[in-house]
């Protein structure tokens, strides 16, 4: 926008975290498979025309239900204050709100933002946190809310790197063999396996994912041209089956749901 507009464009550094993560945290169980893994792996390699020939054959089977809605500012401002007035944020009540369509308990993956030093570079510099909640029929919505506010609250105190220090631990070309894998495009024990223990398929495959950007901390004006509204819709992964995702600038909030259909 702002070489549209052509107003200067400023130099950012890209910085990505690298092995710069805390050694700290990572449980002994994890550490032994990662280390298991290191031995047991063939260091196979894979190209570019694997991916082409994935894509392909993915989306020959495959296709994208996106739906979105872009609620008013009154609503926008209705849903904050009423997180406001329960005592959660914005976010646990949106969860809870999905949370509430579910009969039965429901794991729910949350990405959280691992940037450091006001980093504003161009990169997925996310990890992710999980809870599992039921949402009690019996119970207000407010007390629902602030069940799942303390679970999210309680996992961030945690571990919330884990992701990316066990992905740091594996062989590069494993992770890339766990992809090909859990799309029959490549066949092997050790890659189907480490596919089922990061819940790319099998039982363990999360019902439902929540991305919420916040509030867009960005401009929307540059000269002659705005942003009237920017729609985040979340890529569909592997070990999530129904994705949500959620950002808001001018005072309203848009939210994007993503389910693949076969």
């Amino acid at each position: 926008m702002n070489a549209l507009s052509d107003n200067p464009l400023t130099y950012k550094p890209f910085t990505l975290l690298g092995r710069n993560l805390p050694q700290k945290g990572l449980s002994v169980t994890a550490k032994l498979y990662a280390r298991y893994c290191r031995h047991k792996w063939n260091n196979c390699f894979f190209t570019w025309r694997d991916y082409y020939n994935l894509h392909n054959k993915y989306w020959k089977t495959v296709s994208s239900d996106i739906r979105c809605e872009t609620l008013s500012v009154d609503e926008t401002q209705r849903m904050i204050e009423n997180a406001k007035r329960i005592g959660c944020s914005v976010n646990s009540y949106i969860v809870t709100l999905f949370l509430q369509k579910y009969p039965k308990r429901c794991e729910v993956g949350i990405p959280v933002s691992v940037r450091q030093n006001k980093n504003e570079s161009m990169s997925n510099l996310s990890s992710g946190i999980r809870i599992n909640y039921k949402y009690n029929v019996g119970k207000t919505f407010a007390e629902n809310a602030m069940q799942v506010h303390k679970r999210i609250a309680r996992a961030l105190k945690g571990n919330k790197v884990f992701v990316l220090q066990f992905l740091a631990e594996l062989p590069m070309t494993l992770i890339d063999a766990v992809l090909l894998n859990t799309y029959n495009s490549y066949c092997n024990r050790l890659a189907e396996k480490t596919a089922n223990v990061m819940s790319y398929c099998g039982p363990n495959k999360r019902e439902l994912g929540v991305t919420n950007l916040t509030l867009l901390d960005i401009p929307t004006c540059y000269g002659n041209y705005e942003i009237e509204n920017i729609i985040f819709i979340p890529p569909a992964v592997s070990y999530c089956k129904n994705v949500i995702g959620v950002s808001t600038i001018n005072r309203r909030m848009t939210i994007a749901y993503h389910n693949i259909k076969t």
